[in-house]
């Protein structure tokens, strides 16, 4: 029994938690796409791509091989992306630190013949004093798994 206006549906049926939540990604963050069976079969790699979270113009974007991508346009490339969040002390001005050290890598990944994605990674993080930049050519996406890095302010692989 109820009133006229009272809805014979039971409000409980939908759910309460957002089941599709907004991924957090803060500048800095390293984004891991998986490789495909096949890739890891043929080049017993787990990681083909690797980018970098920047703030650039009002919009998150992803700083891959020397290119800024649109983070949401990057992780719908692929399709299964684990994130290491940075988690450095984020002073007055990181953003802009990290942006400033995406573009001078930028510069610099136009003129090398290296394995890109993780040479320009690996540079990045080697200007903003995160990671060494010895042996910065040879990176590649791999090296900056949890497994196989030395990056101490990165945490483990969170999948998104």
């Amino acid at each position: 029994m109820g009133f006229m206006w009272s809805s014979p549906e039971n409000p409980l049926k939908e759910s309460l938690l957002n089941s599709n939540p907004e991924t957090l990604l803060r500048t800095g963050d390293l984004l891991l796409a998986h490789a495909s069976e096949l890739e890891v079969t043929l080049n017993s790699e787990l990681w083909t791509h690797i980018a970098i979270v920047v703030f650039k113009d009002g919009a998150m974007m992803a700083f891959e091989g020397g290119i800024f991508i649109p983070v949401v346009q990057w992780l719908n490339r692929h399709d299964c992306v684990i994130t290491r969040h940075c988690n450095c002390i984020r002073l007055m001005g990181f953003d802009k630190r990290v942006l400033e050290a995406a573009e001078k890598t930028a510069e610099m990944t136009l003129s090398t013949d290296h394995f890109r994605e993780g040479f320009s990674a690996g540079t990045m993080l080697g200007i903003l004093g995160l990671a060494s930049l010895q042996g910065v050519d040879e990176l590649r996406p791999c090296h900056f798994s949890a497994d196989r890095s030395q990056l101490r302010n990165f945490s483990e692989h969170f999948i998104i």
